[in-house]
């Protein structure tokens, strides 16, 4: 049976977890800093964080932060770095999304424009 190129899971994953940065950007900006205008730029911010996670889980696999270079791979190492891969692929979907939400949020209801203020 061939595998299909979709991980339906992964997608999932990364709609549930764009979804949670949205709606916590959203409850902070109404209810910490009172104004919906700031809903907008902490969606990007929670973008940059997922990027910024995913970045410094391909640096670790990729044996940069690691503490001699002439370290043996194990199993245990190679199998961290397949599901290690998955997390980022599922984090880049996620910023994906939520770069996606911000654009509509900004274009399209004005979330985040300098117009809103005034």
């Amino acid at each position: 049976m061939k595998k299909s190129r979709f991980d339906m899971s992964g997608i999932l994953w990364s709609v549930v977890l764009a979804g949670a940065g949205l709606i916590g950007s959203f409850l902070v900006a109404v209810k910490l800093m009172g104004d919906i205008y700031y809903a907008e730029w902490l969606t990007a911010s929670c973008l940059a964080l997922f990027i910024l996670i995913a970045w410094m889980s391909h640096l670790r696999d990729d044996r940069l932060m690691k503490r001699s270079p002439d370290d043996t791979l194990t199993e245990g190492d190679v199998a961290r770095a397949g599901s290690s891969a998955r997390q980022r692929r599922i984090l880049i979907q996620a910023a994906l999304l939520l770069g996606l939400a911000s654009l509509v949020m900004y274009f399209c209801f004005g979330i985040g424009a300098a117009l809103h203020i005034a």
